[in-house]
């Protein structure tokens, strides 16, 4: 390889872990709180917009934190609605 070629490819690799380290920085991080629009004790946390809309998951306030709630799945009689 000519020494052109080697400055290169040198140049195009900073250039990849340049853009990686930018976009892992402008990342979210655990500081940050997540939006929540809520009532007393119940609302919705947006992870994120697609488009114009909202998308996320209903939450509870247990102990002051929004906690996502887990639905356990009731036995019904066969036949039932």
């Amino acid at each position: 390889m000519s020494k052109r070629a080697v400055s290169l490819l040198a140049a195009w690799l900073f250039s990849l872990i340049a853009i990686t380290a930018i976009a892992q920085s402008r990342s979210t991080t655990a500081d940050e709180k997540p939006l929540v629009i809520s009532g007393d004790d119940i609302g919705f946390r947006v992870d994120r917009y697609d488009g114009g809309r909202p998308v996320g998951v209903i939450v509870v306030r247990v102990d002051g934190r929004w906690v996502e709630p887990k639905s356990v799945p009731q036995p019904r009689p066969l036949g039932s609605p």
